[in-house]
């Protein structure tokens, strides 16, 4: 796993989750999250990208772990 970016400012206002298992779909995430690499096409033959959202929060100090467990499970967790 590695990350690709992170920010604690984004114009997303909800939270979610999206995994972009092709060019054309991360390219559209790169239309909102300028600060992404370059992909290749061939990259999303052995790779996705799962990009994580906490939307708007009330106050600062709010963050995403993700970790990987047992039979590829990604699990995330947002906390203060």
């Amino acid at each position: 796993m590695q990350q690709l970016s992170a920010g604690i400012h984004s114009s997303i206002a909800e939270s979610f989750v999206l995994v972009a298992r092709d060019l054309e779909t991360y390219n559209s995430l790169r239309g909102t999250v300028k600060s992404l690499p370059d992909q290749s096409a061939e990259f999303f033959d052995s790779h996705a990208v799962v990009a994580i959202f906490l939307g708007t929060r009330p106050t600062a100090g709010y963050d995403i772990d993700v970790s990987i467990e047992g039979e590829g499970k990604i699990r995330i967790k947002a906390h203060r």
